[in-house]
């Protein structure tokens, strides 16, 4: 959103921002919201592909045990 903002001027960004702030886009769950932003944006060729990069985090329970 940020980068959004610095760009505001482009017309399709200021689609975008209103889209994911007043119209239905943002009624969107979190990670819908998230991934329809992302995808969005990319279409719009702001954010090159090679800066979206996939995170995961699994922690196990057993291994905070032993920490504590």
């Amino acid at each position: 959103m940020r980068l959004l903002n610095d760009w505001k001027q482009n017309k399709e960004v200021q689609q975008i921002l209103r889209d994911y702030t007043d119209g239905d886009k943002a009624q969107l769950s979190i990670e819908d919201y998230t991934t329809n932003l992302v995808f969005d944006t990319m279409n719009q060729g702001l954010i090159p592909k090679t800066e979206i990069q996939a995170v995961e985090l699994n922690l196990s329970l057993e291994a905070m045990l032993l920490r504590m």
